[in-house]
């Protein structure tokens, strides 16, 4: 580019086929330097730039402009995500009946929905962490979704990432796109899928998604992966929460310790170091049923005895249940369970206080929820009910350190 100070440099221009010289240039006065029309371009684009100079004082005429590359601008035409995806019917699956389907009451799933139009409260220096996890759970009242009740581990992942900004997000939503594409099929649900997914990436990076799309991004993450009443098997939530392809920089390791109490959860929760997370699993366990199984088919049963469960020959016991069995007696075999996600975080600040994040329905609608140092906050997850042997566990699955959180100041959980 030509300088002021050597007005007969010339002035050359890169092809994709090679480097062309361009014309001579010569001497820009310095209120029209090359650099502060470079600068304008940018600002106002190119034809806004030649309205300019075409008005400008007659020292700076056309054929002193220097030519710079062209700009390809692309934007979002805006709309709702319905308007801008097809095939949205793809991500229903009709049922065939066999299916358990839960319904909850409309007017407590609209408590705990954020209004999908409502744009998302981003901030100069990313968004409001705590405003965002408060209002977002994994129930919404958009008519296109319904998973709403089994993607409670899609949810959790996501929240995992929303305190250290939008960008997080879509790291995230961008890795378990590759993921898609390495292990499932390119039918038209996860054509679909992903097509939401992008939609929903480039509104959080242009600053412009709504609850809509976090909304939609948590379904679409979903039947990317599973059926609509399906749940994210044992087996996937740790790959699903941390993806192996995860490349942010996150310090994740796994874990299996069993909670029998409030306070054992509390007493894990208080090693997190600020910033961290405490990945954890609420349990139903409902004792012995394999041998309710076996006695609805007319045989008699025994303590401990062999069966065929699943075209294989196991080994099964009873118990009593008339008090809390400790966790360690739970048996994949005798015994029958069924889970829901839930995380814990930390403040990011020394000492700073515990928040549970709870995606499912609450009784009043907020999702974040702070825990005291006696932690009856999670007595409800520890429910007992001696008469038909059920009973509550908790266990802790792992621990998540993001990069960010020696240094962010977006999560702020004491400012709700």
């Amino acid at each position: 580019m030509p300088s002021d100070r050597n007005p007969q440099q010339k002035t050359t221009a890169s092809t994709a086929a090679g480097r062309t010289t361009g014309p001579t240039a010569r001497s820009i006065p310095q209120g029209g330097s090359a650099s502060r029309i470079l600068t304008l371009q940018q600002q106002i684009g190119n034809h806004a730039v030649q309205r300019v100079l075409a008005t400008a004082a007659p020292s700076l005429q056309r054929d002193e402009v220097i030519n710079m590359p062209a700009l390809t601008v692309t934007g979002d035409r805006g709309g709702s995500l319905e308007s801008n995806v097809s095939h949205l019917e793809s991500l229903h699956q009709p049922t065939d009946g066999s299916a358990m389907e839960v319904s909850f009451d409309e007017e407590h799933v609209d408590l705990n929905s954020p209004t999908p139009g409502d744009p998302l409260p981003f901030t100069s220096t990313g968004w409001d962490a705590n405003t965002i996890m408060n209002q977002l759970g994994q129930h919404d009242t958009i008519a296109g979704t319904d998973s709403d009740s089994t993607r409670c581990v899609q949810a959790v992942a996501m929240a995992s990432r929303i305190p250290q900004g939008p960008d997080a997000v879509v790291q995230y939503i961008q890795t378990m796109q590759l993921q898609g594409m390495l292990e499932r099929p390119n039918g038209q649900r996860e054509q679909t899928a992903q097509r939401v997914l992008d939609v929903v990436i480039g509104r959080l990076q242009s600053r412009r998604a709504t609850y809509a799309e976090l909304s939609w991004a948590q379904e679409a993450l979903h039947d990317l992966f599973f059926t609509d009443t399906e749940g994210t098997p044992e087996s996937q939530v740790d790959s699903t929460i941390n993806p192996a392809l995860d490349l942010s920089g996150r310090t994740a390791t796994t874990e299996n310790t069993w909670c029998n109490s409030p306070a054992d959860v509390i007493t894990a929760a208080n090693s997190l170091p600020p910033g961290g997370q405490l990945i954890i699993n609420h349990w139903s366990v409902a004792f012995n049923t394999a041998y309710d199984q076996v006695e609805e088919q007319g045989f008699e049963t025994q303590d401990r005895m062999r069966v065929e469960i699943n075209g294989r020959m196991r080994w099964i016991r009873r118990i009593p249940t008339d008090t809390r069995p400790n966790p360690s007696q739970i048996d994949e075999f005798s015994d029958s369970r069924s889970g829901h996600q839930l995380l814990i975080l930390r403040d990011n600040v020394p000492d700073g206080p515990l928040r549970l994040y709870e995606p499912e329905l609450t009784e009043n609608g907020q999702h974040l929820i702070p825990l005291t140092s006696s932690g009856t906050e999670l007595a409800r997850y520890f429910r007992d009910n001696p008469d038909v042997g059920m009973y509550g566990y908790v266990q802790v699955r792992g621990r998540v350190i993001p990069p960010s959180a020696a240094t962010s100041d977006v999560y702020n959980p004491t400012e709700i």
